[in-house]
């Protein structure tokens, strides 16, 4: 029950408060947020989508697109509405709990207890103040030619509604915090060295910091099935290992607020080349999509492909060399003359085998290794605590609201021609319920002089 507003600015300042902490406007956002998340349901998402080098009207059209509907407005302005509607009703909660701590008593469901008219009035009232006081928390009594003697107990419950408001809005808050986060991946070869993560939509951001693979292994099953992935990592900072961690499964590691999750693992082929030129004799390891510059005639190569056997050929490797005089493909194999004596001419017959095709080069596969390289998800996300925190501020309200009781009572004296009446009111969890009979026989035996 509410205390009445008498002042007119308190009232005005309602009134301003009543509108964004409608119930009406509550069940409508939620309505459609709820009516958002069924579409989300039902039209495929894309999240994540670059937005470097996009012009303003198309980011404008993202923003609008029902294709990511939680990073669109038609959701993130709901949302906001619904956190302000949470404050409204905060506040419109606190400016009433903010009044005197005396209730007015009920004008309905009262209980009244006629007394004979030898009882003391003022015997009476203490009787009933003693009463009162044995259950409940005695608040400040009415003034007047009748004063109201209230006593409450269960009075933290009357928080409860507030902390529940309280805690949506913190995880609103902290829904919003995610916003500034970022989800990535990084992938590090054993023995390497990382300090940039590629965001979902393909940017590359610096960390601020370096990741370094010290080992990757996995565990099996007798089956042959993975059982276990794990990462060795060492985080390095201005060049001195600051800390190591090992990073499994379901087991994230963090470091700066920033939680780095084994997300998965590659087999990388890396190809072993001697390349005989004017420079003389140099020898070159590359993976796929390496480039190496030949700084002595300008020549550029591309490792295409990397491949451990090339139809039953052996190990090969696909390269494109552009230089001066065009590009040229090259297919490499570490058993070419064992090839060669097994198709006599093919050489000539297939340029594209020929390692001495590029001139003035001559390019030699050594062989082909592969390399493991750790896939590790790196996600930032600041709202974290702030969701955490309003879970737990909810459970504790609703639970406030289910299991605690808060209980009003309330008594007033009144005498009508030499007879004293005791009216006597309840309210339990802000409803008004019968008092009590044991209670109205206790009231009936307050007041007498003692013989």
């Amino acid at each position: 029950m509410q205390a009445k507003d008498t002042g007119g600015s308190g009232m005005k300042g309602n009134r301003v408060l009543r509108g964004p902490a409608s119930l009406r406007l509550t069940g409508a956002l939620l309505f459609w947020i709820a009516l958002l998340c069924i579409v989300a349901t039902i039209i495929p998402q894309t999240p994540y989508r670059p937005t470097e080098g996009t012009a303003l009207t198309g980011r404008i059209m993202m923003l609008l697109s029902l294709r990511d509907v939680f990073h669109s407005l038609w959701f993130l302005v709901p949302v906001a509405l619904l956190a302000l509607n949470m404050l409204a009703c905060m506040a419109l909660r606190m400016r009433v709990r903010g009044k005197s701590g005396y209730f007015p008593m009920p004008k309905t469901g009262l209980s009244e207890v006629a007394l004979p008219a030898d009882r003391d009035p003022r015997l009476v009232r203490e009787g009933l103040h003693r009463l009162i006081s044995a259950s409940h928390a005695p608040a400040a009594a009415g003034s007047g030619e009748r004063p109201v003697l209230m006593g409450e107990k269960g009075a933290l419950r009357r928080f409860a509604p507030l902390i529940v408001h309280g805690s949506i809005f913190v995880v609103l808050v902290g829904a919003a915090l995610a916003f500034t986060g970022f989800k990535g991946t990084m992938e590090i070869p054993v023995g390497e060295t990382l300090d940039v993560v590629t965001l979902y939509d393909g940017t590359p951001m610096p960390l601020g910091f370096a990741l370094r693979c010290d080992k990757f292994g996995i565990q099996y099953y007798d089956s042959g099935m993975p059982r276990e992935y794990r990462s060795d990592v060492s985080f390095v900072s201005k060049g001195s290992t600051v800390l190591q961690r090992p990073v499994l499964v379901n087991h994230p590691v963090s470091h700066h607020g920033i939680l780095f999750s084994q997300s998965g693992y590659n087999q990388k082929a890396e190809a072993t080349l001697t390349v005989k030129g004017p420079s003389g004799r140099q020898s070159i390891s590359a993976g796929e999509d390496a480039v190496i510059e030949m700084h002595d005639t300008g020549h550029r190569v591309h490792v295409m492909r990397v491949i451990q056997d090339m139809m039953s050929m052996g190990p090969g490797v696909q390269l494109l060399v552009e230089g001066p005089g065009g590009s040229h493909m090259l297919w490499l194999f570490r058993d070419i003359a064992r090839i060669a004596e097994r198709y006599p001419g093919i050489t000539g017959k297939v340029p594209q085998f020929n390692p001495s095709l590029v001139k003035p080069y001559t390019f030699v596969l050594d062989g082909v290794t592969t390399r493991d390289t750790t896939i590790l998800g790196v996600n930032r996300d600041p709202g974290v605590p702030f969701v955490a925190a309003g879970a737990i501020l909810f459970l504790v309200g609703i639970t406030m609201v289910f299991l605690m009781v808060h209980e009003r009572v309330w008594a007033v004296v009144e005498e009508d021609q030499g007879r004293l009446t005791v009216k006597l009111a309840m309210q339990r969890n802000g409803k008004t319920v019968p008092v009590d009979v044991h209670v109205c026989e206790q009231v009936k035996g307050l007041g007498s002089v003692p013989s």
